[in-house]
C-alpha cells in the first residue's frame, strides 16, 4: 500500500498516543485494540440482531449466575462474549468490557448493556 507523506503523518499521529514523536509497542497495541474492539462490538451486535432475540434476552440469560439478576459480572459477560465471538482475546475482551461497563462500576447493569447496543 502506498501512502503519501500526509497520510503517513496522519497514521503516525494516530499511533503516537502520548505525542512524544515515537511509537512504542504499547501505543501500537492500544490503537489496534481500540479499532478491533469496535469490530468485535459490531460482530456481537450483528449476532444478537440476526438471532432476532431482544438484547434483553441475552442479558437475562447470562446475568444472575453469580448472584444478581440485575447486573452482569465480568465473568458472566465474558461467558456471553465467548459464546457470541469465540476468537476474542483477553486483551480485546477487556476493551469490550470497558465499553459496556459504563462508569467503570465493576459490573454491567441492564441499562448499560442495552444502551451499548445503540452507541
Amino acid at each position: 500500500m502506498r501512502l503519501d507523506d500526509g497520510e503517513i503523518d496522519a497514521v503516525f499521529a494516530t499511533l503516537d498516543l502520548n505525542g512524544d514523536r515515537s511509537v512504542d509497542y504499547r501505543e501500537l497495541v492500544e490503537t489496534f485494540a481500540t479499532i478491533n474492539t469496535e469490530q468485535i462490538i459490531k460482530r456481537i451486535q450483528k449476532v444478537v440482531v440476526s438471532s432476532k432475540m431482544d438484547p434483553e434476552f441475552y442479558f437475562s440469560r447470562y446475568s444472575g449466575t453469580e448472584g444478581s439478576s440485575n447486573k452482569l459480572s465480568k465473568n458472566e459477560f465474558k461467558r456471553m462474549v465467548k459464546e457470541l465471538y469465540s476468537k476474542v482475546t483477553t486483551y480485546e475482551f477487556d476493551h469490550v468490557y470497558k465499553h459496556f461497563d459504563r462508569g467503570n462500576k465493576g459490573y454491567i447493569s441492564k441499562d448499560d448493556f442495552l444502551s451499548a447496543f445503540t452507541t
